[in-house]
């Protein structure tokens, strides 16, 4: 058997676009960045881009850069409508302009049910226990199409002290009159 190694050099520096947009406030995201050499994997950020929205009535939605590489609609409560179509502009600063075809975002099909599961599964070894949870998820097909399913998970995790919360600290110790108020706490990522 002989080994085969492709020319991949030519596939360098190429600039990548990741986006996603949906007809949820604030979705609009979009993500610049150079392909980097395939043994030497790395996220390059492209910055400094004129990045923008155009929907079937030409009416324009401009992006800001949030971070290195990352863009956000301008306006935090801008949405896409479903039903309506929408293309993706994006001029570099060396001056090269790229442009994608009108997409029309698709309504969601309502859920009907939603359960998880307790598994394990093997991360890199079958034979080792990964414990995690796999979700089902069922739902009515109204456009009799599989390819356009997003799934988000957020995890809240609830936190509970074995004691009660006597003092809080706010640059001084302060007094707490109901100490077992803030023995409960959440946080979600």
């Amino acid at each position: 058997m002989d080994e085969y190694f492709p020319n991949v050099d030519k596939y360098e520096g190429l600039l990548v676009v990741d986006g996603l947009l949906t007809d949820e406030i604030n979705s609009a995201e979009i993500i610049l960045s150079l392909s980097s050499p395939v043994n030497e994997a790395e996220l390059i950020p492209l910055s400094g881009a004129e990045v923008f929205l155009l929907d079937e009535y030409n009416l324009r939605t401009n992006m800001k850069e949030a971070s290195e590489g990352r863009y956000v609609a301008l306006d935090s409560t801008f949405k896409a409508n479903a039903g309506e179509s929408y293309k993706l502009h994006i001029s570099l600063s060396n001056g090269r302009e790229y442009e994608s075809e009108l997409c029309t975002i698709i309504k969601a099909d309502p859920i009907d049910s939603l359960y998880a599961q307790a598994k394990n599964a093997g991360e890199f070894d079958e034979d080792v226990p990964f414990p995690g949870l796999q979700f089902y998820v069922s739902n009515h097909q109204l456009n009799n199409d599989t390819s356009y399913y997003v799934w988000k998970l957020y995890q809240t995790y609830h936190y509970r002290s074995t004691f009660d919360i006597d003092y809080t600290w706010e640059g001084e110790l302060i007094s707490n009159p109901n100490a077992t108020e803030l023995r409960d706490c959440w946080i979600t990522d």
